[in-house]
């Protein structure tokens, strides 16, 4: 699975990329229409050109950034019954979605406009408008941006399939955190900003060997990329700065793998394992109230039911993730270097 989300993120990176230039389309769309709008009221003059490039850019940001616009999940989306089924549910009807619906449509779309796109570009079709434009690039259009859709409709499956195994974040929440008072959510940009001005202070202090790391499913591609990012600024120079993925991936892996061993629910945000952990740090029971404790809700921010966590488990689960971070920053050293 881990193959999968690396290939998901890309998709991710791809389609942000594309979507974020692509605004720039629409300005300019704008300054076109304000320049053959004085144009043609100053000098009486203009041409079709100008009319049909304005539709060939609106056609590029509707279309090519489809796939960003799924990646933001900001399609419009008309919900009657879904909404009263647990989140679970909820993501086993998009990947169905997705699956029966969505990618057999972008196969279909793109298998029959591409012939067309082909014709018009050997043929050299021309707008029937004066002055009008070639209209082979408007017609790639389609296929570029069903592609787009389709790579992204990928990259959400894999991570919503991920999300039912318990390995990411819920992927169809925007700013999920943020429901709940005194939650924070920061973007991926921010955090990995975030981090890498941590990981700056830490080289100036005079650390040579820096290594990120972090027990949030959705922060982790964000570490990985400040790590690389600060890795070719400063590998040259003798200092090293690494991700150390083992402290959540493997860790995760193996406190669920405890957890089903004991007849327990694994959970998510704030199940069993988080609870614990916070039980097991909180001596004072000051941060925790245990008789509140209930199983998850669409509501709550519980994703699991924690109402069998304990101290004990807590240690044992911090135990396990201390251990493979230790473990893994040790490998990653230079012989009988500390960091």
């Amino acid at each position: 699975m881990g193959a999968l989300l690396t290939l998901s993120r890309w998709i991710d990176r791809l389609n942000e990329f594309i979507g974020r230039w692509l605004a720039w389309l629409v300005l300019a769309a704008v300054l076109i229409s304000a320049a053959n709008a004085i144009v043609r009221k100053a000098f009486d003059t203009s041409s079709n050109a100008f009319l049909e490039i304005q539709w060939y850019l609106f056609a590029a940001v509707f279309l090519v950034a489809a796939g960003y616009t799924l990646l933001r999940q900001e399609h419009v989306k008309i919900d009657v019954v879904l909404h009263r089924f647990s989140r679970r549910t909820q993501v086993m009807v998009e990947i169905f979605g997705i699956v029966a619906f969505l990618l057999p449509f972008v196969i279909v779309i793109v298998g029959e406009v591409w012939p067309l796109v082909v014709r018009a570009y050997e043929s050299g079709e021309m707008s029937s408008n004066a002055g009008g434009l070639i209209r082979w690039p408007v017609f790639a259009m389609v296929p570029l941006g069903f592609t787009l859709l389709g790579l992204q409709a990928v990259s959400e499956l894999i991570k919503r399939v991920a999300f039912l195994m318990g390995l990411v974040g819920d992927p169809g929440k925007k700013n999920a955190h943020m429901r709940f008072p005194g939650s924070v959510s920061l973007s991926e940009a921010t955090f990995a900003a975030a981090a890498r001005e941590v990981a700056r202070s830490a080289i100036a202090a005079g650390f040579r060997n820096v290594f990120l790391m972090g027990d949030h499913g959705d922060g982790q591609a964000a570490l990985k990329q400040a790590a690389a990012r600060l890795e070719r600024e400063w590998g040259a120079k003798g200092v090293h700065v690494r991700y150390i993925p083992d402290l959540y991936y493997k860790s995760g892996t193996q406190v669920r793998d405890y957890l089903r061993a004991r007849g327990l629910p694994p959970g998510r945000h704030a199940g069993i394992a988080d609870t614990s952990e916070l039980m097991f740090l909180d001596k004072e029971r000051r941060w925790i109230r245990e008789d509140r404790l209930a199983p998850g809700g669409e509501n709550t921010g519980v994703e699991g039911d924690p109402r069998r966590a304990s101290a004990e488990l807590g240690g044992k689960f911090l135990e396990i993730k201390v251990g493979n971070a230790v473990a893994q920053i040790r490998r990653l050293l230079p012989p009988d270097k500390s960091p």
